[in-house]
């Protein structure tokens, strides 16, 4: 089982692996929103540098557009996963609340 997660061959092993991606996505963008974090004191640090990050960097004031965009590019995302991604990188997500029917 772990293994078909790992080599995303089957629709279902991609389908969780994208919502394993996108939900790393939204702690990273709920970090940001509850902390502040920003990039301004991590620039110096040794990821931030790398050149696959260094584009994305220069974009971004926050951690979660560098972490969401990163992923968009190399995640092969779906046009319904790459809507999710945009819209958590797009909105304000920390008050959103699940709505009981």
């Amino acid at each position: 089982m772990l293994e078909e997660f790992d080599e995303r061959k089957a629709k279902e092993a991609i389908f969780a692996y994208h919502c394993n991606k996108l939900e790393c996505d939204i702690q990273c963008k709920l970090y940001d929103e509850e902390c502040n974090l920003t990039l301004n004191n991590l620039k110096t640090k040794e990821i931030i540098n790398k050149a696959n990050l260094e584009a994305f960097a220069k974009n971004c004031d926050t951690l979660s557009p560098l972490w969401i965009k990163y992923g968009q590019k190399n995640y092969n995302y779906d046009k319904n996963f790459m809507s999710v991604s945009n819209f958590i990188l797009k909105n304000n997500i920390k008050n959103f609340q699940i709505m009981d029917k």
